[in-house]
């Protein structure tokens, strides 16, 4: 940031840069000399290996390796279960779980009309830790750009202070639909499955499955862009966690977690 005022800040895509540096480094992704650390090296594998034509995920995959680290983001229930997905084995109803907690993070596109599909109260539960660090994380990211304000570091009179809020990450809550769509597609298969772990029969019954979805999320605009969204977003975590195995930065028993529900999925997926 600057030190004086012959270097003082004047465009609002610079203001954004400065926060957004200090955000990586005060939740050390990046070192005070401007290097990565394990974290921040996940972070940048991850958004930078697939080639996808899908949408960004960068405030995503911000959020699911800050859940990784404090814990929250796992295959483990957070309190008694009250629904046993059909024909589901224990492994695979925490590689579900897993998933689709996972997913839960992406937003899934409307028709601007109430919510009709299931609900899931494992992923409201997950939701209200996502939510509570989100809102953190928005508060740091303003009390930032406040701080530069306040020293003097950009020029004060301006048109675009709105501009600059909107601009700011982590300003939409996100909610629990994108994990109740994959839970449901993923459920859907194991029922049409019937316990046959043949890999060529399981793939058969996936077009029943996704078209099981557009009878059941009426109010998404394209349920299986956005499932496909998703997964891309599963991918990314997928790099990240494989990173954060090989620097230690997570223990093997959580980074199996992710590896052995990726491996399960690889066979289910569209």
């Amino acid at each position: 940031m600057p030190k004086n005022n012959d270097k003082i800040i004047e465009s609002k895509d610079e203001i954004l840069a400065n926060v957004l540096w200090k955000l990586l480094e005060l939740r050390q992704f990046l070192t005070s000399s401007h290097t990565h650390t394990a974290w921040g090296s996940a972070f940048k594998k991850a958004l930078t290996t697939l080639k996808s034509n899908t949408e960004s995920h960068h405030e995503q995959l911000f959020s699911a390796l800050e859940l990784i680290r404090f814990g929250y983001l796992n295959g483990n229930n957070l309190s008694r279960s009250y629904y046993i997905p059909p024909n589901a084995t224990t492994e695979e109803k925490k590689y579900i779980l897993l998933i689709s907690r996972t997913l839960s993070l992406v937003p899934a596109k409307f028709k601007g009309v109430s919510w009709n599909g299931p609900l899931s109260r494992e992923l409201l539960a997950f939701n209200s830790f996502v939510k509570a660090m989100n809102r953190s994380l928005r508060n740091l990211c303003e009390m930032l750009t406040l701080s530069m304000f306040l020293n003097g570091d950009c020029v004060k009179d301006r048109q675009d202070y709105l501009d600059i809020a909107l601009s700011l990450p982590f300003l939409y809550d996100v909610n629990t639909a994108m994990g109740i769509i994959v839970k449901t597609y993923l459920e859907h298969v194991i029922i049409l499955s019937k316990d046959n772990n043949d890999k060529a029969a399981i793939r058969s019954h996936i077009p029943e499955a996704l078209k099981k979805l557009d009878g059941t999320f009426t109010g998404c605009i394209n349920v299986k862009a956005d499932l496909e969204n998703g997964l891309v977003f599963w991918d990314e975590v997928i790099i990240a966690v494989n990173s954060l195995k090989t620097s230690g930065a997570i223990s093997n028993e959580l980074a199996s977690q992710f590896i052995n529900a990726n491996n399960w999925l690889s066979s289910r997926r569209p």
